[in-house]
C-alpha cells in the first residue's frame, strides 16, 4: 500500500488530484491525506515571488514548472528528502488539466482562462459548472468536478490526458517513477 501525503492550493485540486492519484493507483489502493494548502497559480505574488516572466518574455511551462519547484525545495527543510517528494503543479489552474476531457480542439492545451473555456464547454454540453464568482470550492462546484472527472477510470486515460498540460504531463511521470 502507499500512502501520499497531498500539499495542495484548495479543495477543488485537492479533488482532482485526489482522483488521479486513486485511479491511477487503483491495483495498490493509496492512503491518501490532504497537509496543507499552498498557492501556486499565483506564483509571481509575495510572498512566494516566482515570476511568469523573465525580461518581459513569458516562460514557457517547463522552466516556470522548474523555478517553482525550485522556490519550493529552498523553503524545506534540510533533513527532507526531496528525492521522495512528487510536485503537482499546474500550469497556471488546475481547471487546465481538464480541458482534455471536454474539448476536443486546441483548447485542451489552454495555460491561461482555463475556467472559462471548461465552464463554457461544460454550459455547451449540460453539464455542471465550476463557480467563476468565487469560492470555486463550494459543494456544487466540487459534484463538477467529480463528474468532469468520471472518464479518467484508467491509468491509460490519466495519461492521454496528462499530454497536453507540461505540469500535469510532468506529474504523471512522476508517479509512473514510483512503480519502478
Amino acid at each position: 500500500m502507499m500512502t501520499f501525503a497531498l500539499i495542495t492550493e484548495g479543495v477543488s485540486e485537492y479533488t482532482v488530484i485526489h482522483h488521479l492519484i486513486w485511479r491511477y493507483f487503483r491495483d495498490d489502493i493509496p492512503v491518501i491525506n490532504q497537509i496543507q494548502p499552498i498557492d501556486t497559480d499565483q506564483s509571481q505574488q509575495f510572498p512566494f515571488n516566482v515570476s511568469h516572466s523573465e525580461s518581459g518574455i513569458e516562460k514557457t511551462s517547463d522552466r516556470l514548472l522548474a523555478d517553482i519547484v525550485e522556490r519550493l525545495e529552498r523553503n524545506m527543510p534540510e533533513n527532507i528528502d526531496k528525492t521522495r517528494i512528487i510536485f503537482a503543479i499546474c500550469i497556471h489552474t488546475v481547471e487546465c488539466w481538464l480541458l482534455p476531457l471536454v474539448h476536443s480542439d486546441n483548447r485542451k492545451k489552454k495555460t491561461k482562462g482555463c475556467l472559462a473555456a471548461l465552464n463554457s464547454e461544460l454550459r455547451r454540453k449540460n453539464m455542471l459548472t465550476v463557480s467563476e464568482t468565487g469560492d470555486k470550492n463550494n459543494i456544487a462546484s466540487q459534484r463538477a468536478y467529480r463528474e468532469i472527472l468520471k472518464p479518467l477510470k484508467k491509468k491509460s486515460d490519466i495519461k492521454k490526458a496528462s499530454e497536453y498540460n507540461a505540469g500535469f504531463q510532468k506529474f504523471i511521470g512522476n508517479l509512473e517513477l514510483l512503480k519502478i
